[in-house]
């Protein structure tokens, strides 16, 4: 069973902020990206699996990060194969997401 976390990034690469309201339990790696691209808000986004780095989605573009490219490919093909950025996003991210996406907006 997954375990997905989410991560904001610090201007310097450091882990910025642990997103509490990101759901673990997502599907696949897929959906657990779709919803970690709402969270994008200036700075870039990690989502790890346990001890497996997903992807690191870049602030400008939302798409994975060429930094890993062992993982960039894989992630890519994943939102390719999704629609990740579509309007069908919404339909495979959870309530909880959205909520942590407005804390993490709100300052909060």
């Amino acid at each position: 069973m997954p375990d997905y976390r989410a991560y904001i990034l610090g201007i310097d690469g450091h882990r910025f902020v642990f997103v509490e309201g990101f759901l673990s339990n997502h599907l696949d790696d897929a959906a657990a990206l779709a919803a970690a691209k709402k969270l994008i808000d200036g700075h870039d986004v990690e989502v790890w699996d346990r001890g497996r780095l997903v992807a690191r989605l870049d602030h400008k573009s939302g798409n994975p990060i060429s930094d890993f490219p062992m993982l960039a490919g894989g992630a890519a093909k994943l939102i390719s194969g999704t629609g990740i950025g579509s309007s069908s996003d919404s339909d495979q991210v959870s309530q909880n997401d959205n909520q942590a996406v407005e804390t993490i907006g709100s300052g909060k």
